[in-house]
């Protein structure tokens, strides 16, 4: 009885991708370290190319290509160590170090997250990824490569510390301003008026005003 094609991937082991690029299509293979201290396929993938993703000069494939396969395969690359083996030797300082490129540069950020590796394969090595990049497939996964970049966030004693500070210097300011529009006002003689939308109104001049009224009336 043959080998079989793929094998199962385990809990623990090593893996390699294997990436290559065309003007075309994408396509990459997986590969885990089994039992045996050999290495063997997990699967084989490939993508088309979008039509804006075609205008893109060739290290940017090339870099595309890497990034997808790995961002593709996070079921099985998180947490674990890998090599990410492609053809195109400039993409080993290209995603390893700071590039004027901001597309690169989101994308090597997209790569840190894992505990991965890229290394040159020479091209006369690298045929069965250049078969998946290059033959023509219908149905190929067209979806856009999702260059959002994960954040990851801590909260501590000292930044709820912080929070309520905040909180109750807010509310102190309120506070304050709510008493400034009801504040009462004295004119040094006893006498106090109401602040009423921004116009004091004298309570003992107005009632004295009313009683010589009064008074002339009789």
């Amino acid at each position: 009885m043959d080998d079989p094609i793929l094998a199962l991937p385990k809990r623990h082991g090593h893996y390699i991708v294997d990436v290559d690029a065309s003007y075309e299509q994408l396509g990459c293979c997986l590969q885990q370290r089994q039992t045996d201290g050999e290495y063997h396929p997990i699967g084989y993938y490939s993508r088309a190319l979008l039509p804006a993703e075609k205008n893109y000069f060739a290290t940017e494939i090339e870099a595309l290509g890497v990034v997808w396969a790995v961002t593709y395969l996070r079921s099985y690359l998180e947490g674990a160590e890998c090599v990410v083996r492609c053809d195109h030797r400039a993409l080993l300082s290209v995603l390893t170090s700071m590039s004027p490129n901001a597309r690169i540069s989101r994308w090597r950020l997209r790569l840190s997250e894992y505990n991965s590796e890229i290394r040159h394969k020479p091209g006369k090595d690298h045929k069965v990824t250049d078969a998946l990049s290059r033959l023509p497939t219908e149905g190929l996964d067209t979806s856009p490569l999702d260059e959002g970049i994960p954040v990851l966030a801590f909260e501590t004693r000292a930044s709820d510390a912080l929070k309520d500070a905040t909180t109750n210097r807010i509310t102190a300011a309120m506070t304050t301003s709510s008493h400034h529009g009801h504040a009462t006002a004295d004119d040094g003689s006893g006498q106090s008026g109401k602040r009423k939308e921004g116009k004091v109104e004298w309570g003992g001049a107005r009632r004295g005003r009313s009683a010589m009224r009064r008074g002339r009336a009789t």
